[in-house]
């Protein structure tokens, strides 16, 4: 069946290359709690002239870690490995979109989506 393609794939490895996988997810999850480390530098870089963006960009973060409760229904009711899912392109869209913004001058509300995408992909894939 389907649920067993990457086991014959890959074979005996298939167990490393999870553990591999959910290694790298799970140092991809934890860095949200880092934004007070780069926060003003991103606020530098950006070019935005408050504090004040940087503070709703944090707390808009913060929100999508701390309002997922969705989550946790969701992977009871659709199974871990759509969640998974889930979470590696949430957590990819949003450091995707947070660099784009470090790079190209982003708006704070741009910033805000990015955190709360990392937020959504990291309270997942906990």
């Amino acid at each position: 069946a389907m649920r067993d393609l990457a086991a014959r794939a890959l074979g005996a490895n298939h167990v490393w290359v999870s553990l591999f996988l959910g290694v790298c997810m799970q140092l991809c999850a934890g860095t949200l709690y880092s934004v007070t480390a780069w926060g003003v530098t991103l606020k530098e870089v950006a070019g935005w002239n408050s504090d004040e963006s940087l503070g709703v960009a944090e707390t808009v973060g913060t929100m999508g870690i701390n309002i997922a409760f969705h989550n946790g229904f969701l992977v009871d009711r659709l199974g871990s490995r759509p969640m998974s899912a889930f979470a590696a392109l949430a957590l990819f869209s949003g450091w995707h979109l947070l660099a784009n913004v470090a790079s190209s001058g982003g708006s704070p509300s741009a910033a805000a989506l990015a955190l709360w995408l990392v937020g959504q992909g990291s309270i997942t894939a906990f």
